[in-house]
């Protein structure tokens, strides 16, 4: 994983629509991320600007205010066809161009399709029958999205969601913004996108996997396989957002709900969120949970007066302290990581609680404090004629955070 090429040329496909660009490329990118969709940004040479009419002739003038432009690319080691990542597709949206004389380039960029999809649909004020997870996959389906993956919610099947106005993915990122309590692990949602599918899940139903090993060091050895890498602590976060208080009164029983009337549930922290993920490590490879009590408050949705959601308010009145608190957890200890370029990292979908695993050892001849698993949130390919680099982004949690452990000797 992540081998040295010295000596290897590289290669991409790159095809919009039907028109391969790829003899052009000077440079392409592609990151994805949870919660993030994937962008994807070329640059081509384009001498008197022949390539940017072609495109604009045949597609882009006629098609990009209405419908897709399709884009579908990979990247590969050109000497080494088994290590290429999988085609993927992504939607045109915007075209740039600069040139001097006959010395002209174009770039572009384009974004994941459901994004896409979502973003240009109708600011609407018609509602939805269902649960929320039912809505979800109406609204997706309603805009052209087929292949729609949700986690069931436990929710009232017969509410009625009204979109009051707001595009399809704003309508959408309203319902997970407070929803997470009504998932079956009161998890946080997670959403990625793959070519036209979408997977909007709660983080304890994702599927982990193992994407491999990654040498850093280890003593008296020859090179490793990262390229640079970056660390990344951040123990004030945790001092803000070690518990999230939130408070409200049901408009239907006059019941105020606080940290004095509910205190397990209008506050949000580390033991009743158990099932959150984390990896396997120890106590000198990470942070331990704060003994001492520090809070932030989270304002709640006002009460859904009218039997929409089916369960009581203080059930899930701290749904948006939930999502703050979990997401926070994130930011308390990550790395970046580049190596050169691997087609392990090309599905979006393992991103959030699959693993790799940093073998690093000190000169001591002691594994180092960074050594070990590490959930993998996203990945960022650059690649140019001459070379193709991958960066990594994980996280891991306080090494004693109450949570479901995940990747490999996980249990």
């Amino acid at each position: 994983m992540g081998e040295p090429k010295t000596g290897y040329a590289t290669w991409t496909k790159l095809v919009i629509e039907d028109i391969d660009v790829a003899p052009y490329y000077t440079r392409l990118e592609w990151r994805a991320a949870i919660n993030n969709g994937y962008i994807v940004r070329a640059r081509l040479r384009d001498p008197f600007f022949n390539l940017l009419k072609k495109i604009t002739d045949l597609y882009y003038l006629k098609k990009a205010r209405n419908e897709p432009v399709k884009v579908t690319f990979h990247f590969e080691w050109k000497s080494e066809k088994e290590n290429q990542t999988e085609d993927r597709i992504a939607y045109m949206i915007n075209l740039y161009g600069k040139g001097e004389g006959e010395l002209a380039s174009l770039e572009f960029i384009a974004i994941d399709p459901p994004t896409w999809l979502l973003s240009r649909g109708k600011s609407d004020g018609k509602y939805y029958e269902g649960s929320v997870s039912d809505v979800i996959k109406k609204v997706c389906s309603e805009n052209g999205i087929g292949n729609v993956e949700v986690t069931k919610t436990i929710d009232n099947v017969k509410g009625n969601w009204w979109m009051m106005r707001q595009d399809p993915k704003t309508f959408i990122l309203s319902l997970l913004d407070w929803s997470s309590p009504l998932t079956p692990n009161k998890t946080k949602w997670v959403v990625n996108s793959k070519d036209d599918r979408i997977v909007i899940k709660e983080e304890y139903g994702l599927n982990s996997k193992d994407l491999g090993l990654l040498i850093v060091s280890q003593k008296d050895a020859g090179p490793g396989d990262t390229l640079d890498f970056e660390i990344m602590l951040d123990n004030f976060t945790h001092v803000l957002h070690s518990e999230e208080h939130t408070a409200g009164m049901s408009a239907i029983s006059g019941y105020y709900i606080d940290t004095v009337t509910e205190k397990e549930k209008a506050k949000v922290y580390d033991k009743n969120t158990g099932n959150k993920s984390n990896t396997k490590f120890g106590q000198d490879r990470g942070f331990k949970t704060s003994s001492k009590i520090f809070s932030t408050f989270a304002p709640a949705i006002p009460e859904e007066s009218a039997g929409n959601v089916g369960i009581p308010y203080k059930d899930y009145i701290d749904g948006r302290a939930r999502l703050e608190f979990l997401n926070m957890l994130g930011y308390i200890m990550r790395m970046r990581v580049a190596i050169h370029g691997d087609r392990v990292f090309s599905d979006p979908l393992d991103l959030g609680v699959s693993t790799i695993t940093l073998q690093w050892i000190g000169l001591d001849g002691q594994p180092y404090f960074l050594a070990g698993h590490w959930l993998v949130t996203s990945f960022y390919h650059t690649i140019t004629p001459k070379f193709w680099r991958t960066d990594l982004f994980i996280n891991r949690l306080d090494f004693d955070a109450a949570a479901k452990k995940v990747g490999p000797n996980a249990r």
